[in-house]
C-alpha cells in the first residue's frame, strides 16, 4: 500500500478564521503541508515559520524565524501561533517553551493534524 504523507495531514480550517495572521511553529512535514494548503487556498497570511533550527527546513515560501525572534515580534503582528506537530506530547512541550519565552498563551494553538478520515 502506497501511503502519500501529503494526504495524512490537514490544516485545521475549522479552528483558524479566514484572514488570520498566522505563525506556523514547526518547519517539518506537518508545517510544510499546512503552508502548501494555505498557499493554495489564499486563506490566511503566514507571517513566518518558526523552528528550533530554521535554516534546516528548506522552506523558502515564508520568512523563517527562531523562537527568540518569535518572542521578539510585536503580539499585534500575528493573531495565532499554530503548532504544526503531529504528536500531542511534543506539541505540549513546545507550547510550554513558547509560554516561557513570553508568548501569550491565548495565541498558541495545537490541533491534531491527522485527517479524521485518514484511518477509515
Amino acid at each position: 500500500v502506497h501511503e502519500d504523507i501529503y494526504d495524512r495531514f490537514i490544516f485545521p480550517w475549522a479552528s483558524i478564521a479566514a484572514g488570520t495572521k498566522l505563525v506556523i511553529y514547526g518547519g517539518g512535514i506537518v508545517g510544510k503541508i499546512f503552508l502548501q494548503q494555505l498557499q493554495r487556498a489564499s486563506y490566511c497570511t503566514v507571517v513566518a515559520i518558526c523552528d528550533r533550527e530554521p535554516e534546516t527546513t528548506g522552506i523558502v515560501e515564508a520568512p523563517l524565524i527562531t523562537i527568540k525572534q518569535l518572542a521578539g515580534l510585536s503580539p499585534a503582528s500575528y493573531d495565532k501561533v499554530l503548532i504544526a506537530i503531529e504528536k500531542k506530547q511534543i506539541a505540549t512541550e513546545i507550547r510550554q517553551d513558547l509560554e516561557l519565552a513570553g508568548l501569550p498563551g491565548e495565541k498558541l494553538l495545537w490541533v491534531d493534524p491527522v485527517r479524521e478520515d485518514y484511518y477509515i
